[in-house]
């Protein structure tokens, strides 16, 4: 039906922007709030994206994918021989999941700022979890091994977790298998960024069993003799 495909449309603009919320509304209505962005759809109509902040109303991303979505409503519209339904959708609340991985970029992305640092990546037994940025296919191509040597070089007796620092990356193991991995595009004081490192996986800690969706049944508990 034309309405589930307006909807559609609705909830990709949303997921290109970030916005709060997207509606199809009459072009006449009440003035939209400065947070909202507006175009014309015609038939009297106008497409509005509320994007819950003040954007840069010229900014591109924004301008091209408000386009985008104008166009599709537009092409939509024809197809089904209809005028566009006046609605209204709403973004969808972030998972436990989600906000948590969106906190572990954003400490990986911080993280990658400091001191000659170029990019970072967090890695739990041997699975690439994030990337502070798109990494390069030479970095991309590293990790595995660098993540093996990080936890090859734990002292036996001394520390269940190893360190390395190479001329150009440093790597750290915590929590449970996870390896800390940074590439850097100059020298790097060692204490400074085992320092930074510590701050991280202390957060990661925190953030990386969020991740785990958890047993999808309860325990079944043995029956007593």
């Amino acid at each position: 039906m034309l309405d589930d495909e307006v909807r559609s449309i609705l909830r990709e603009l949303l997921a290109a922007t970030g916005g709060t919320a997207a509606m199809i509304a009459p072009a006449n209505s009440d003035a939209p709030a400065q947070s909202t962005r507006t175009a014309q759809l015609g038939g009297g109509n106008e497409l509005r994206i509320d994007l819950g902040r003040d954007d840069d109303p010229t900014s591109v991303e924004l301008a091209a994918a408000v386009d985008h979505a104008v166009r599709a409503l537009r092409a939509a519209a024809r197809r089904w021989e209809a005028g566009l339904p006046l609605l209204a959708i709403g973004a969808t609340a972030a998972s436990a999941h989600e906000r948590a991985m969106h906190r572990i970029v954003a400490f990986l992305s911080a993280l990658a700022t400091v001191q000659n640092a170029r990019n970072a990546c967090v890695v739990v037994d041997h699975r690439m979890i994030a990337w502070a940025h798109a990494p390069e296919a030479l970095d991309e191509a590293r990790w595995p091994l660098l993540e093996r040597r990080a936890h090859a070089a734990a002292q036996p007796g001394e520390s269940s977790h190893g360190e390395l620092t190479d001329i150009d990356v440093y790597a750290v193991t915590f929590w449970y298998g996870a390896a800390l991995i940074v590439y850097f595009a100059g020298p790097y004081g060692t204490d400074f960024i085992r320092h930074r490192a510590r701050m991280v996986t202390r957060e990661l800690s925190l953030l990386l069993p969020m991740l785990d969706p958890g047993p999808t049944a309860p325990a079944q508990r043995l029956p007593v003799p």
